[in-house]
């Protein structure tokens, strides 16, 4: 604020407002983020999923208040990210979703090969 000189008793109070915001929007980031390095370097899934909820509490509060540059978008591509992590760290045997893929059943290309099988064979006599 030492450079600024306002002209209009607006600006002043909009600069000190602005710098107000600008705090309090530091502090939620520096939350958000330390809760996410917190989820991110946790050893076992358990300690993770241990901290999801405050995660959540913190991100939904400032998608609400929209600190800190939170959208509800933001939020949830946070929320969604962090429950990738725990699920990854819990292992693919805990969740379907990230473990190998199983085999996909391949009737029809085997009924295809079994009818050019049949007519090769019929050909051939």
């Amino acid at each position: 604020m030492e450079g600024i000189v306002p002209t209009h008793k607006s600006a002043e109070k909009r600069i000190k407002t602005a710098e107000k915001a600008r705090l309090v929007n530091r502090q939620v980031r520096s939350t958000i983020r330390t809760s996410l390095k917190k989820v991110r370097g946790a050893a076992t899934a358990e300690e993770a999923a241990k901290e999801l909820p405050n995660l959540f509490s913190i991100l939904d509060k400032a998608a609400r208040r929209a600190q800190g540059g939170m959208t509800k978008n933001a939020a949830s591509n946070y929320k969604s990210k962090a429950q990738k992590v725990v699920a990854q760290k819990s292992g693919p045997a805990l969740d379907p979703k990230l473990g190998p893929k199983p085999p996909k059943s391949n009737k029809a290309g085997k009924a295809k090969l079994a009818s050019k099988a049949a007519k090769a064979s019929k050909a051939s006599k």
